[in-house]
């Protein structure tokens, strides 16, 4: 399944850095933000090859759950490639990306559980 095949598909949740969504958008209290910011990336560590990486996550569940990423491209060096027209990094395509599970709930709705 590609990506541009998903366009008709709702995702169950959107971590993206750059539009402030993900596990934290509806928490006011900053420290609690915070908390909830780290849980996300120790969950993505072993779920998500290249996380450093990796800008914008969609979470999609059919038959099995799977995400779609988004990630900067990497140059010489390992550091980011940048487009000199746009001053941003090189992105690369979004990869399907089949999970073995989902992310706890309250980090897919951006809810504190406690």
């Amino acid at each position: 399944m590609t990506a541009t095949a998903l366009e008709s598909l709702e995702p169950l949740a959107v971590w993206d850095t750059h539009r402030g969504q993900g596990p934290w958008r509806a928490v006011s209290d900053e420290e609690r933000r915070i908390d909830l910011m780290i849980e996300a990336y120790e969950w993505a560590r072993p779920h998500i090859e290249r996380t450093a990486d990796t800008f914008r996550v969609e979470f999609y569940l059919l038959d099995a759950p799977f995400a779609v990423i988004y990630r900067h491209r990497r140059g010489q060096g390992a550091r980011l490639a940048w487009n000199p027209e746009t001053r941003r990094p090189y992105e690369e395509e979004p990869a399907v990306v089949p999970l073995a599970e989902l992310p706890p709930e309250h980090l897919l709705r951006g809810r504190s559980h406690g």
